[in-house]
């Protein structure tokens, strides 16, 4: 028990540093010091290290997030967006307060789209309040969801910018969203319903339908779940994922 502690609160190491253009700055100046204080994270490094100018000399650490004159942080490519699970419970709590979410606006998203999975109707569609200034009946189209006074506009993404959407990661302990989610990974769905009926067999559980699809079981459960954090992920993380299935008590040694 004392190594699994230690194992899971471990830590980064720690190192006391002085700034090198301060040698004229009184350790007392808290606000020059602040000023001229430069903070690097490992995505900065690499564009810096690949001669990107994305930063001037004595920037502070929040104005590095922010566009510098007329230089821009270079944005990823190609971007991420993450769309999150909601449970039914989180979709009526939503809708008695008349709002909207990711989840939602696929559960009520136009027939032509039905075969597209939740991730990837996010991978083509961006949805607003606010009509699109470009819209035509092309590449947009509206929808009308009970319960909710606004129109939602829902546009197709720009072809010309790549974009990268995922499942919000969610550990095993979660409960019922976490079935859920491994079922919305591999089936489309319009309503709780349909993606809870499996072969015809309508089953009261997320969890009953996911193992009746057999998309869990003791052999793919904890790889799935390590790939999911993978590369989202701090070492500490990692280390606490690895705690809190050893402590359900998963088929680990098949994995050595």
């Amino acid at each position: 028990m004392i190594y699994l502690y230690k194992y899971l609160f471990k830590g980064a190491s720690k190192a006391k540093f002085r700034l090198t253009n301060a040698d004229d700055v009184s350790d007392k100046d808290e606000i020059t010091l602040y000023i001229r204080g430069r903070y690097l994270c490992s995505g900065k490094l690499n564009y810096l290290s690949n001669m990107y100018n994305c930063i001037s000399n004595y920037i502070t650490v929040d104005a590095m997030w922010r566009t510098l004159g007329n230089q821009t942080y270079p944005s990823p490519d190609p971007s991420v967006f993450e769309v999150k699970v909601k449970t039914p419970e989180d979709v009526e709590l939503l809708l008695q307060k008349g709002k909207a979410s990711d989840f939602i606006i696929y559960l009520n998203r136009r027939h032509t789209d039905v075969q597209l999975k939740y991730p990837e109707f996010f991978k083509k569609y961006v949805w607003s309040y606010k009509k699109p200034a470009k819209y035509n009946d092309l590449t947009c189209y509206t929808i009308q969801i009970p319960r909710i006074a606004k129109p939602i506009y829902i546009s197709q993404r720009e072809s010309n910018r790549r974009c990268i959407t995922r499942m919000g990661m969610l550990y095993p302990t979660a409960g019922e969203i976490w079935y859920e989610r491994q079922l919305l990974l591999h089936y489309e769905t319009s309503s709780f319903i349909q993606l809870r009926t499996i072969n015809g067999i309508v089953y009261q559980t997320f969890q009953e339908a996911a193992v009746a699809c057999g998309l869990v079981n003791d052999q793919n459960e904890v790889i799935t779940c390590f790939m999911d954090i993978l590369y989202i992920s701090t070492p500490s993380g990692k280390r606490s994922l690895f705690l809190v299935l050893t402590l359900q008590v998963l088929t680990l040694t098949k994995y050595d």
